[in-house]
């Protein structure tokens, strides 16, 4: 049977109806008004990530969290065909529409901007579906334009996109709408503490501050480290039912395995029981462009980029040197063999209502810690264990009384008592002469390692009882034995060193392993007695 020809009426109803649903939604927007990759912009991630994005141009989510992998086109839609989309149709129909492009830098928002500006001012097609919306004459530069009524010609006094720099600052506008893409250049920025700590910064008092009334925000970023702007929000949300709460929309180039489901959960991560788009673990997301045979050769060139490119978790599972699968667990001290004991420490003097605001500081920690001699005949058998663990943001003063605390109820457990020690430098040096000076301390034996004893690095201090840790050489004794809860926050610092937001337990142990090294009689040498 042949077809009928079209006739001129049906193809001009058929247009008009291709414009009208391209005014509703956003993925027949984007494909309509890019129709030589129309094809792209239906794959079931992008119309499940337009979902969330209408959701946000209604008023119905107001802060939302994109985690894709690169190259899947989620910038391509969220800060380029969305910003325009929205301000199309918030204008056409009289709503408020100013939007705010932020990325790590200025030359990267105002690129971004351009997309969405050339798309107003250039694109017959954009023309089409909002045919009320022009670019302002007056006003088209990358890092501010604006637009002009269509009939009178009058510009609207605020620029409609603005593009900035997450650290350069955008004073004196507002927005209802912000996308953040991409808050760091690269991973050596996202696992810097100052990087970090001034992007929180930036966040709490300046682009926030910036929000219209019942504006949104998008952020959209790939997860180099637990401690970078998504991860410090999220800990936000987690801990204070008054801050801002997100919906997070988590589409890994795999589908995850449970176990990858579940390390995403110890990251904070807010991942459903099951894949959004219904794929078994290992799917690719979008296989026609990246099979699963293409994420594996990827992951093998090197996994930890795998992880927080294409997974979007910032620690692989099983950790990046240890994980929790090579610590031993033992429900209590073992009553045979022998074990010296020490209590090591690592100090740190901010409490964390005294931190600067977004700044997550160190935590003063403090261990019992043994070395194992199962059959003391056979000394290559050591094993280290580690029986407890506290560790607390607080000042000085209180970092005495709280490792004191510790050292008496190790007192009462063990009915010993350990030497105490710390690596000197100036805090822990001051904090130990504090705590020489106490009555009830005045029988224990506390000393500092002298730094010419702990050269190199964290990652090379810790490597020793790392590596007999890998060999199956290191145990925790379950936290019910001390009476509080530290085996979890201790096995996911151990998982996430060296680029965890804080490692202080894994300075502490490193501390309790250098004293037994040191106090270790050494022929023809002269030990360090602690």
């Amino acid at each position: 049977m042949i077809a009928e020809p079209t006739t001129k009426r049906d193809q001009a109803r058929r247009e008009l109806a291709r414009r009208e649903l391209a005014r509703r939604r956003l993925i027949p927007f984007a494909a309509y008004a890019d129709p030589k990759v129309a094809k792209e912009y239906h794959a079931p991630h992008l119309q499940l990530l337009a979902e969330k994005l209408e959701a946000v141009e209604r008023g119905d989510i107001t802060r939302l969290m994109v985690f894709m992998p690169n190259r899947h086109w989620k910038s391509s839609l969220t800060s380029q065909k969305f910003p325009a989309w929205f301000i199309g149709k918030r204008t056409t129909a009289g709503q408020p529409h100013q939007v705010m492009i932020v990325s790590y830098g200025a030359t990267l928002a105002e690129e971004i901007s351009t997309v969405p500006r050339d798309m107003v001012r250039d694109n017959n097609l954009f023309s089409n579906v909002f045919p009320k919306v022009r670019i302002a004459a007056n006003k088209q530069s990358a890092s501010s334009w604006g637009i002009a009524d269509i009939d009178s010609g009058i510009v609207e006094p605020h620029p409609c996109c603005v593009a900035a720099g997450i650290n350069g600052g955008i004073t004196g506008k507002g927005a209802d709408l912000i996308v953040i893409d991409d808050p760091v250049k690269n991973e050596a920025e996202a696992q810097s503490p100052a990087v970090q700590d001034r992007n929180i910064k930036a966040w709490t008092t300046d682009i926030r501050t910036r929000l219209n009334p019942g504006g949104a925000v998008v952020l959209v970023m790939t997860r180099w480290s637990e401690g970078d702007l998504a991860g410090k929000l999220l800990q936000r949300a987690a801990d204070d039912p008054e801050a801002d709460q997100w919906d997070v929309l988590v589409l890994p180039a795999l589908a995850y395995t449970e176990n990858e489901r579940e390390e995403a959960r110890r990251l904070g991560i807010p991942v459903p029981d099951e894949d959004p788009l219904g794929r078994e673990p290992g799917v690719a997301l979008w296989p026609d462009k990246y099979n699963a045979e293409h994420h594996a050769t990827t992951k093998a060139n090197d996994e930890a980029a795998f992880y927080s490119i294409g997974q979007q978790m910032p620690r692989r599972p099983g950790g990046y040197l240890i994980g929790r699968k090579n610590f031993k667990m033992l429900p209590a001290p073992p009553d045979e063999g022998i074990i010296r004991w020490v209590i090591p420490s690592d100090w740190a003097m901010t409490e964390k209502e005294q931190a600067p605001k977004g700044r997550d500081p160190d935590y003063t920690a403090v261990g019992l810690v043994g070395l194992w001699y199962p059959d003391p005949k056979v000394p290559v058998n050591v094993n280290l264990i580690i029986a407890a663990v506290e560790r607390e943001q607080m000042r000085i003063e209180n970092a005495k009384r709280f490792v004191k605390k510790f050292a008496l109820k190790v007192q009462t457990k063990i009915q010993k008592q350990p030497s105490i020690m710390a690596a000197q430098d100036n805090i822990d040096t001051v904090a130990l002469d504090g705590l020489r000076g106490d009555p009830e301390m005045l029988s224990w034996v506390i000393r500092s390692i002298p730094r010419r004893y702990m050269p190199g690095d964290k990652v090379v201090k810790s490597e020793p009882w790392r590596s007999r840790a890998v060999a199956g050489r290191v145990y925790l004794v379950n936290d019910s034995w001390w009476g509080t809860s530290w085996n979890e926050a201790f096995l996911l610092e151990a998982e996430g060193f060296p680029k965890a937001a804080h490692d202080d337990q894994i300075d502490m142990v490193s501390v309790g392993w250098r004293f037994f090294a040191l106090a270790k009689p050494k022929k023809k040498a002269k030990s360090y007695q602690g």
